[in-house]
Order: C-alpha cells, then sequence, then structure tokens
C-alpha cells in the first residue's frame, strides 16, 4: 500500500508548486508594475503578466484550497472501498497525465509567439509589443517549467497507484 503514502507526497507537492506559480506571476507583476512608468516595454510586458498572475490566481488557488478537501474525500474512499479508490483515481490520473501534452503544446506555442513578437517589434520600434513578446517567452517557460514538474510528480503518483 504505497499508494497511501504517494497521496500525501503528491498533493502537498502539487499545493506547493500552485504556490511557487503564484508567487512567480506575482513577481512578474510587481517588478512590471515598478517599472511601467519607466519605460514602454515594461507596459506591454505588464498587460501579459496581469493576465498571468490573475489566471495563477484563479488556477492555483484553486489546487491550493481544494487539495486539502480532495485528500479528506479520497482518505474516506480508501476506507471504506480502496479498490474504487485505485480504479478512480487511476482513471483520474491517467487524464491528468496526458493532459499535460497539452499543456507544454500550449506553452510552446506562447513562448514561440513572444519571439515572434519580439521580432517583429524591434524591427518596427513597437516597444509594448516588444514587452509583451518577452512577458510571454518568460512567464510561458515558467508555465511550462512548471508544469514539465507537475508532470513528472502526476507520472510518479499514476505509477505509485499502479503498484
Amino acid at each position: 500500500m504505497e499508494w497511501v503514502n504517494a497521496i500525501f507526497v503528491y498533493f502537498s507537492a502539487e499545493k506547493t508548486g500552485a504556490l511557487i506559480k503564484f508567487f512567480f506571476a506575482s513577481a512578474a507583476l510587481i517588478g512590471a508594475l515598478y517599472f511601467y512608468r519607466r519605460h514602454e516595454i515594461a507596459k506591454g510586458f505588464c498587460y501579459v503578466a496581469i493576465f498571468v498572475f490573475i489566471s495563477q490566481v484563479i488556477v492555483g488557488g484553486t489546487i491550493y484550497f481544494r487539495t486539502d478537501a480532495q485528500v479528506a474525500a479520497l482518505q474516506a474512499l480508501i476506507a471504506s472501498d480502496s479498490a474504487a479508490f485505485l480504479a478512480q483515481e487511476k482513471l483520474r490520473m491517467a487524464e491528468v497525465v496526458a493532459d499535460f501534452s497539452t499543456y507544454r503544446a500550449l506553452q510552446i506555442s506562447i513562448v514561440l509567439l513572444g519571439a515572434v513578437l519580439v521580432a517583429i517589434s524591434r524591427r518596427r520600434h513597437m516597444p509594448r509589443i516588444q514587452g509583451a513578446g518577452a512577458a510571454f517567452m518568460l512567464l510561458g517557460a515558467m508555465l511550462f517549467l512548471m508544469d514539465l514538474l507537475a508532470a513528472q510528480r502526476a507520472a510518479i503518483y499514476l505509477n505509485a497507484l499502479s503498484q
């Protein structure tokens, strides 16, 4: 029953990952707001940072605040019917793992879009677009890295469920 311990490890790491994404998005937003009046590039960066910050508050907050109740429900299911727990949780986690390939493709597209925006805007002297492109590259890469780690955790958890 290695999977009982795996629940705590996986969900604790998910909460930590949600907080890290939130703090990184917060730092990007604070930095962009600080430089907002000082440079046009920062204005473009700020627009994207605001969107990423809001998305991380929603997604990260949802993950963070639902996790304890989710773990409690899983524990109750284990106590009442461990076979049902394993069947349901394996199915759910297989879907979670599969979804990460979609997230990675989207995040890579965001980084590439950012690179295109920076390249085009530098030639046409469009600093706000250049700032937005830089934000897409930086924040898209951050989300990619964090989700790469989350996908690893999910795969390890799914593997523990299969033991």
